[in-house]
């Protein structure tokens, strides 16, 4: 994937910065090698810093806009005006959201796919599925299975949005695939002992890719 590094940037008030959406801006660049040679390292860390000013401001704003639609949704079905502690959840929650839309659409996207392994360019040779474990098909594209809508329901019940991320929940869906393809256990919910086992699979998964394991949450 190809794009642009703009700098320096149009003048303009700096707005706060979170510092957790700072450390995964800072992390995507680096950890995918984003940012150009030749740049000093002072031009890289106000490159990021400039970038990471600009998504907080983007979910700020956005987070704004879907708190009001939240709070108006809330009077609509309630009668009335949420307490305190109620819209501090309300608020909470499209925060995530507003995150997890603005870092999508934003960050990930600049992200490289992420390179196969070299033997699966050519297939000649290689294990027939049936013979790899599903804890290996579910990460290597040429053995993965496409999940199926009742597996994606599952993962969306299991592992819920805004407390997992899209990537996150994509990688579980290919792990649920694989292991109802073998018909081992399967979660039966996100209380489900099993959920948070197989989450560490997913975590380090995304380690491994130099992915954030997690977006940002606020916490009430």
């Amino acid at each position: 994937m190809s794009f642009r590094v703009l700098w320096p940037p149009t003048a303009q008030a700096a707005p706060a910065v979170s510092p957790e959406l700072a450390q995964i801006v800072t992390e995507v660049y680096i950890n995918h090698d984003l940012l150009p040679s030749e740049w000093t390292p002072r031009q890289r860390q106000n490159f990021l810093h400039h970038k990471a000013a600009q998504l907080s401001r983007q979910v700020a704003e956005l987070a704004a806009d879907m708190a009001d639609k939240a709070v108006k949704d809330w009077i609509n079905r309630h009668g009335d005006h949420p307490n305190y502690r109620t819209k501090v959840g309300l608020v909470n929650n499209v925060t995530s959201q507003a995150t997890e839309l603005v870092l999508s659409q934003e960050l990930y996207e600049l992200i490289p796919p992420p390179q196969d392994d070299p033997l699966e360019d050519d297939t000649t040779g290689l294990p027939d599925r049936s013979q790899v474990p599903w804890d290996r098909r579910w990460t290597r594209t040429y053995y993965r299975t496409e999940p199926t809508e009742e597996q994606e329901d599952l993962v969306a019940a299991v592992w819920p949005t805004p407390e997992f991320s899209a990537l996150f929940r994509i990688k579980a869906e290919y792990l649920i695939a694989a292991r109802a393809e073998d018909r081992l256990p399967l979660p039966a919910d996100r209380y489900d002992p099993l959920a948070d086992q197989l989450a560490q699979l997913i975590y380090a998964d995304l380690r491994t890719d130099g992915l954030p394991a997690q977006t940002t949450r606020e916490k009430p």
